[in-house]
């Protein structure tokens, strides 16, 4: 759960490094797993926990996408 959050606010921080899609590939899967964890358990923790990575794993991806049309646009203006 730790690596998911690291990886998740790495996203955040560096929207542009080499290892994007490894890092959202691992995020995703991680998000899998803690489905079936909170499914397996009833853990109210474990659900709100992943809620709360969902929405900082959505806001970096969105904050990705934000940074690659601004980097578009300015390629496109030189």
């Amino acid at each position: 759960m730790t690596a998911m959050l690291l990886l998740t606010f790495n996203s955040m921080q560096r929207p542009q490094h080499d290892q994007l899609s490894l890092d959202n590939e691992l995020v995703d899967t991680g998000l899998q797993m803690l489905d079936q964890v909170a499914e397996e358990t009833q853990s109210e923790i474990v659900r709100s926990f992943r809620k709360t990575l969902t929405g900082l794993h959505r806001d970096a991806q969105q904050r990705r996408s934000e940074t690659s049309v601004l980097a578009n646009s300015l390629d496109l203006s030189t």
